[in-house]
């Protein structure tokens, strides 16, 4: 049986076969210092001020492991692969944002945009229809 917790171990990202941090680490490792600023920025507004910061450790902590050995070699297409439940739109957004990590284009920012667009008109037209 499977423990969750909201800082190591959060039920939402083990819905597949790799958790989003494994293509994080291989793709932008820089963003988890974003994520450590963000937390650090905003634990006292969002009502769990321990979680908050606690879940900036462990990004710290998964910084220091990666910095530590070498780099992930996850590619886009093998999350999508250990993740089959992952739907058209998210398959397109992911890859393009890959896709940007790994040129910095902005062509490919641009299309990347476009697709994280058209996954969300998709899923508002889903939650009006539902409502």
């Amino acid at each position: 049986m499977t423990t969750y917790d909201p800082v190591h171990n959060p039920e939402h990202y083990c819905k597949g076969g790799m958790q989003p941090i494994e293509l994080i680490l291989s793709v932008c490792p820089d963003a988890l210092i974003g994520n450590v600023i963000r937390y650090i920025c905003r634990y006292r507004y969002k009502g769990k001020p321990s979680e908050d910061l606690s879940k900036a450790l462990q990004y710290l902590a998964w910084l220091s492991q990666h910095h530590m050995k070498p780099k992930p070699t996850v590619t886009c297409a093998e999350y999508v692969e250990a993740n089959p439940d992952m739907n058209n739109g998210q398959v397109a957004a992911l890859t393009a944002i890959c896709q940007y990590a790994d040129t910095r284009e902005m062509a490919d920012l641009y299309n990347a945009a476009r697709e994280v667009t058209a996954l969300l008109t998709k899923e508002l037209r889903h939650h009006a229809t539902v409502v």
